[in-house]
Order: C-alpha cells, then sequence, then structure tokens
C-alpha cells in the first residue's frame, strides 16, 4: 500500500467517506434475540461477530486514496458491528460467556480503534508530503507499532474463542464430567455449517500451524463442536 498518490478532491473524499461509513453501519443486521444465559445463543453471536471481523479483514481496492480511506472506513464500521454483537453477553453470569464476550469485546474495539489509527496516520502523511514533510522512517516506525499491537489484538480473540468452547460443553448428567455438548444436534449442526462456510475447509481439523487469527479462533470453536466424543443435548 502507498501513501504517496495524491489526494484528489479532499472535499469529496471525506464526504464519500462519511456516506460510506453511514450505509456500511446500516449494513450491521442484528444477530438473533440475545439471550445472554444462554450457550446456543452466545455461539451465533460469537459467529456473527468472527464473519464481521472476517468483511474487515477483505481486501481493499487502493487503486486511489478515495477508496483507500473508504475502505478502511469500511472496516472501522464492520468492526463496531463484530463489537456489538458480543458485548451485551458480558452480563451473563455464565462464566465462559462473559469471559468470552469480554475478550471477543475488547479485541474489536482494539482493532477499530487502531484502524482509527491507521486512517488518521495516512491523512497526516497525505497532508505531509503535499507540504513537502513527510518522514517515512517516522511513519514506518507508526506503522509498525499499529501491526504489533493487531496482533496483540488477534491473541485476545483467540483467547475469547478458546472461552466459548467452554460455553460450548455441558455436564453428562450422569457422570457430571464436562463431556457434552451444551446444544443440540440441529444447532450443532447449523453452527458447524456457519462456520465451514465462512472458513471452508482450512478450520475443519482443528487449530493448526499458519492460520491467522481469525482461523484459528473458528479452527477452535469448530475443533469441540465436531468432536465426535461429545454428544449433543
Amino acid at each position: 500500500m502507498s501513501w504517496k498518490r495524491p489526494l484528489l478532491q479532499v472535499s469529496g473524499a471525506l464526504l464519500l467517506v462519511a456516506v460510506f461509513e453511514v450505509s456500511a453501519s446500516a449494513q450491521c443486521f442484528p444477530s438473533a434475540e440475545v439471550k445472554v444465559e444462554n450457550p446456543y445463543s452466545y455461539l451465533q453471536a460469537f459467529i456473527g461477530s468472527l464473519s464481521d471481523a472476517q468483511d474487515a479483514n477483505a481486501e481493499i481496492d487502493d487503486k486511489s486514496t478515495i477508496q483507500l480511506m473508504v475502505g478502511m472506513r469500511r472496516r472501522i464500521a464492520s468492526y463496531k458491528c463484530a463489537e456489538s454483537r458480543v458485548t451485551k453477553y458480558q452480563s451473563s453470569t455464565n462464566e465462559a460467556i462473559q469471559t468470552s464476550a469480554f475478550g471477543a469485546s475488547r479485541a474489536y474495539a482494539i482493532f477499530g480503534d487502531l484502524e482509527e489509527e491507521s486512517l488518521k496516520l495516512l491523512s497526516k502523511s497525505i497532508d505531509q508530503i503535499s507540504a513537502g514533510t513527510f518522514k517515512p522512517g517516522t511513519t514506518a516506525e507508526l506503522s509498525s507499532g499499529i501491526a504489533a499491537k493487531q496482533e496483540e489484538a488477534g491473541s485476545v480473540l483467540l483467547q475469547a474463542a478458546v472461552a466459548a468452547t467452554y460455553a460450548a460443553v455441558a455436564a453428562d448428567p450422569a457422570t457430571k464430567l464436562m463431556s457434552r455438548l451444551s446444544v443440540t444436534p440441529a444447532q450443532r449442526d447449523e453452527l458447524l455449517g456457519r462456520l465451514r462456510e465462512m472458513f471452508g475447509t482450512s478450520i475443519v481439523k482443528g487449530v493448526q500451524r499458519g492460520q491467522s487469527r481469525l482461523q484459528g479462533a473458528g479452527a477452535a470453536l469448530y475443533q469441540v463442536l465436531s468432536d465426535p466424543q461429545r454428544r449433543p443435548q
């Protein structure tokens, strides 16, 4: 991505960015009814948030500065959407749901804030290029710092996914061991289908080396839900 492209029609660009942000936010369709104590309800919301995060990670068209800025605004809106899906579950008395929701909400908030920071850095760099005061070394250092924080946020999201796997299991009535799933067969199949639709075959073997943090989050949940030794409710 090059930030040395000239910014043409600045006022028009900002207008387009603002309009697109509203449009992107409007596409954040609400999840199913929020039931903060219900594991299936939370797993639906968590997987929906992963879908939003996947949208945010889609490649941005950077053929022009305007398109680049619009794409970054779209990412911010997608992260806000992801956060909104899980944040209400922080009030759950189910410790696994509460822990996962807290971590996921925090991760998405950080991702959104970092994208805002990147957008401001881009805008500042464009102004500096125009004024002849651009310092590529400083910009590179700031960009690397943002990238490092993104990795940290990815780790938080992966931890939230692990907590979500605890919400996906339940105690066996006979043995009292946590060896069952907390969802019905139909619910399990629906959740697994959504995960496969999002990530394809990259997650069916569980967490693997080389996966992105987002894929790892989906894979961790898929691994538990698809475990043949765990019977559904």
